[in-house]
């Protein structure tokens, strides 16, 4: 496969899951109704603040622009080392295997 070709489709995978990470709920704290949510993986590049009057002290939050009482902040930085390093991730398990499959080539005796 071509260089070129195998980079983009690693790219634009990490980029689909980065940007996805956003809508896994996210474990939130409140002791006064504010609640300050961070979501992203795997650094947090989205923080999301809501109002809550639950008075609840512990549960889970979803991402949600929809939602009247809530405020946002988007980390550009953090958004483009999250895909960073999920290309990392994703290029180095493709060299893996790579290696495995020439190694099982090499010794069924193909090459």
């Amino acid at each position: 496969m071509n260089n070129i070709l195998k980079h983009s489709i690693l790219f634009f995978l990490s980029m689909v899951l980065v940007g996805s990470s956003v809508f896994a709920s996210q474990k939130s704290y409140s002791d006064k109704g504010d609640m300050l949510v961070n979501y992203g993986y795997p650094l947090k590049f989205v923080e999301q603040n809501f109002y809550d009057n639950k008075n609840v002290a512990i549960y889970y939050q979803r991402f949600d622009l929809e939602r009247e009482d809530t405020s946002f902040k988007f980390s550009v930085l953090n958004f483009y080392l999250s895909v960073f390093i999920v290309f990392l991730i994703l290029e180095l398990l493709i060299y893996i295997l790579e290696l495995v499959y020439l190694k099982i080539i090499i010794l069924l005796g193909f090459r």
